[in-house]
C-alpha cells in the first residue's frame, strides 16, 4: 500500500488485533513506530524486530520497567512512555551511542518491582535506583548485565534471596533492604570496589545476612562498619562514587 505519515497510535489500543502487518508503505522514515504498538501483546508485528529502527527494543524494555515499577506514581517522568519520543530523552536514562549506559532514577517514587525485562538493556553500565520504595526480590536476569559496574539499590523494601552474581561490579549498594541468606559476589579485588549490605551487627533476622566480599556491614540501626577500607561517609549514606 501507500500509506504514509506516521503510524497511528490507536492501533496498538486494539485489543482484538492479533496480526499488524505494515510494511512496504510510505510511513516516515524519521519517526519511531508509537510504543504501544512496539509493545503490542498480539502474536506478530512486523515492523518489530530485534534490529528494528521503528521499535528500538531498548524503548520496549524500558516500558515494561516503567509498567512494573508504577511509572504512572513517579515524582519526575518527563518523556516516559511518550508514544513517539526517543527513549534516550526520557527523565533518567542516559545514553551513550544511542544505547542505554545508565538508568539514574534515585528518590524518584518507584514502587512495584523490578521488570524481569532489566536484563535485557545489554549495555546498562550503571543502574541507580536508590530511595524509593521498590518491593519484591531482585530479578535473576540482573546477572544479564555482563558491562555492569555499579548497582544501587538501597533504601528500598527488598527482600528475599540476592541473586548469585557472575558480573564484576565496582560498586553495589544494598543496605537499607530486607534481604537474607547469602550474597554472593564476583569479586576479583575487594580492595578497588565497594560492596554494601545490611550484614551488620545487629540485625532484623534470627540469622545474619552474609556478604563476606562486603567492605561495608550496616546494621538495622543503619549504622555501618567498614572491613579493611577507610571510612567514606558519601558511600555509606548512598551518594554515587
Amino acid at each position: 500500500n501507500l500509506l504514509g505519515g506516521k503510524i497511528p497510535s490507536q492501533l496498538g489500543g486494539i485489543i482484538s488485533l492479533d496480526h499488524i502487518q505494515l510494511r512496504n508503505n510510505k510511513f516516515d522514515n524519521g519517526l519511531l513506530a508509537p510504543l504501544s504498538l512496539c509493545a503490542f501483546s498480539g502474536s506478530f508485528f512486523d515492523l518489530r524486530d530485534e534490529n528494528s529502527t521503528w521499535c528500538p527494543k531498548e524503548r520496549t524494555v524500558l516500558k515494561y520497567f516503567h509498567d512494573d515499577a508504577k511509572g504512572v506514581e513517579w515524582t519526575s517522568h518527563e518523556n516516559w512512555v511518550n508514544e513517539y519520543s526517543d527513549h534516550c530523552e526520557w527523565f533518567g536514562v542516559i545514553c551513550s551511542s544511542n544505547s542505554v549506559s545508565e538508568l539514574m532514577l534515585t528518590n524518584n517514587g518507584l514502587s512495584g518491582r523490578i521488570s524481569t525485562h532489566i536484563g535485557e538493556l545489554q549495555f546498562l553500565e550503571t543502574l541507580d535506583l536508590r530511595d524509593n520504595d521498590i518491593q519484591g526480590s531482585i530479578p535473576s536476569e540482573i546477572d544479564n548485565l555482563k558491562g555492569l559496574k555499579h548497582l544501587r539499590l538501597s533504601y528500598n523494601g527488598f527482600i528475599g534471596q540476592f541473586p548469585e552474581l557472575s558480573i564484576t561490579l565496582e560498586s553495589l549498594q544494598l543496605q537499607s533492604n530486607r534481604f537474607s541468606g547469602t550474597i554472593l559476589l564476583s569479586s576479583s579485588n575487594k580492595t578497588n570496589n565497594i560492596y554494601v549490605a545490611d550484614c551488620g551487627t545487629p540485625s532484623d533476622f534470627d540469622d545474619v545476612l552474609s556478604c563476606t566480599s562486603c567492605n561495608y556491614c550496616c546494621n538495622y540501626l543503619g549504622d555501618c562498619e567498614k572491613s579493611d577500607m577507610e571510612y567514606d561517609p558519601d558511600i555509606l549514606l548512598g551518594n554515587p562514587l
